[in-house]
């Protein structure tokens, strides 16, 4: 008998032991046959015990026997079973359930195999069959199948994939200012993903002192969030964590960033009520206010223009709101209408005999308005002409304000001791006139502007304080620029005869201006800039400082 059987070929045989006549010696011959019948080849003889071994035989059936004999004698056993010598380990195959793609963790993956034993000694396995396995760890996996035979072969087979690892956990949110209005951008550190999946990141923020987070964007592809002065962050003081995420997993939170302080930007009320044309600008349309939440926020106004000032009708008023509290709150500006009004409706047709604008009228000519005479502006009046004509002069003593544009003017312009602006020509909005006369402009007191006119006649600008603005007008006679105050523009004129600018303060410039005869420019002061102009007759410039 062998055992074991079945074997890879190493295995022993063994047989009970005969009997023979007291004194004699017995010994055994080992027989092996690869047929039942034989025929047998002793494999070890004259063995005097009743075993033996085999080692490393070839695959296949093999049969034995024994011959037991003494000096003459000789006596053979019966043939042994079939010993199978199986060394060809069973074939196995996995037919289904591998995964072809990664798996998260927490996956049961469970293969299908079938197996089957060519080397005789039978499966002690079932032919087909499941094995599973629950993966837990990112990275590299297999479920392996095993199926053994009797004769202690193995056969294996290995589905090899891989777990998906989350991304790395990004770096700590970082905004670009803090304090801020809403519109600053954040960074952080970009993650990492173990499987080199694509990364996308999902931004939170919650209130500083309390709440829970919620999702303020997500697929983001870079490590990078702006808010725009177009969809700003809203006013409150936040932190901010990053979630980085691939196809299906998720990193864990950010460290929380520093709290960012987004500042409330106060809404301003401004209903600025209408004045009369001339008058100043006071408490009654520099009456803004600043609030938030129905609540009221402290600060300062900066209005332009300020308050004083005399405004055109058409003008826009505008605000700069500072608040007290810089840190929570930002600066806001805005802009409104200004409606400027007259005494009466302005003419619009044909007016026979000339005009008085007395104390507290502001009297307003419009295009197709033309008035057959000359206009006088008596202290305290006001005009403002925006097209049409008057056929003689305009004259304005101590007048609150003075606006001539795209009009047609018969005879001379005289405006002396306003205590407002004085605009003749193609500044703020206005169109260049047509004069047909000389133009005298005197001790006015809140600026002068001489721009784009047709003046037939001479120019004397003397005495102005608030700055003096001379510039593209054609001239047929002389022009005469003296004792200003606040900066004195003389630029881009035609002169057909001399030009003198003297005794001016606050700075002056004179540029590109064409005079066919003389030029002289001397004793201003504050600064002097005198270039590019084109003079027929002498240049005299001296005592400029």
């Amino acid at each position: 008998a062998a055992a074991p059987t079945p074997n890879q070929g190493t295995f022993s045989v063994s047989w009970a032991p005969s009997t023979d006549d007291p004194g004699q010696s017995l010994k055994y011959d080992l027989q092996r046959a690869t047929a039942s019948g034989g025929p047998f080849t002793t494999i070890a003889a004259n063995l005097g015990t009743t075993s033996a071994s085999e080692a490393s035989l070839a695959q296949g059936t093999y049969w034995y026997r024994v011959v037991a004999h003494d000096a003459t004698l000789a006596a053979t056993s019966t043939i042994s079973d079939s010993v199978i010598v199986d060394i060809t380990p069973p074939t196995v195959q996995i037919t289904s359930g591998c995964p072809t793609a990664k798996v998260d963790p927490g996956t049961t993956v469970t293969v299908h195999y079938s197996a089957s034993d060519t080397g005789g000694s039978g499966l002690v396995d079932a032919p087909t069959g499941t094995v599973s396995r629950l993966v837990t760890t990112p990275g590299p996996a297999s479920v392996d199948v095993v199926v053994h035979d009797h004769s202690g072969n193995t056969g294996t087979a290995s589905c090899q994939f891989r777990v998906n690892g989350p991304p790395t956990t990004p770096g700590k949110p970082v905004a670009s200012s803090s304090p801020n209005p809403g519109a600053f951008t954040l960074t952080w550190a970009a993650s990492t993903d173990p499987d080199g999946d694509p990364v996308k990141y999902v931004l939170q923020h919650k209130p500083a002192t309390s709440g829970s987070f919620t999702t303020v964007a997500s697929n983001l592809a870079s490590a990078t969030y702006t808010f725009t002065s177009g969809a700003p962050e809203s006013a409150g003081t936040w932190v901010y964590q990053v979630i980085a995420k691939d196809a299906t997993l998720s990193s864990s939170p950010s460290p929380q960033s520093n709290q960012v302080i987004v500042q409330a930007t106060p809404v301003i009320s401004w209903t600025p009520a209408s004045l009369l044309f001339g008058t100043p600008l006071g408490a009654a349309q520099l009456n803004a206010t600043a609030s938030f939440n129905g609540s009221n926020v402290p600060g300062g106004f900066v209005y332009t223009p300020a308050s004083g000032a005399v405004v055109q009708p058409g003008q826009t008023l505008s605000v700069t709101f500072t608040p007290t509290d810089t840190v929570h709150f930002a600066s806001a500006t805005k802009t409104v209408p200004l409606t400027v009004t007259f005494s009466q409706a302005c003419l619009t047709t044909s007016l026979s005999g000339s005009v008085i604008v007395k104390n507290n009228q502001a009297y307003c000519i419009q295009t197709g308005g033309k008035v057959s005479g000359s206009i006088t502006v008596q202290s305290g009046g006001a005009l403002y002409v925006s097209g049409g004509s008057v056929t003689g002069s305009i004259t304005a003593t101590v007048a609150r304000a003075l606006t001539i544009c795209n009009a047609s003017l018969g005879g001379s312009l005289t405006a002396t001791s306003a205590s407002g602006p004085v605009t003749v020509g193609a500044a703020s909005g206005c169109a260049k006139n047509t004069i047909s006369g000389s133009v005298t402009l005197t001790s006015n007191a809140k600026g002068v502007t001489l721009v784009g006119n047709t003046i037939s006649g001479s120019v004397t600008l003397s005495s102005n304080a608030g700055g003096l603005a001379v510039s593209g007008n054609t001239v047929s006679g002389s022009v005469t620029v003296s004792s200003n105050a606040g900066g004195t523009v003389v630029s881009g004129n035609k002169v057909s005869q001399s030009m003198t600018i003297t005794g001016n303060k606050g700075g002056i410039t004179v540029t590109v201006n064409k005079i066919t005869k003389s030029l002289t420019v001397t004793n201003n002061k504050g600064g002097y800039t005198i270039s590019g102009n084109v003079v027929g007759g002498s240049t005299t410039i001296s005592g400029n400082s």
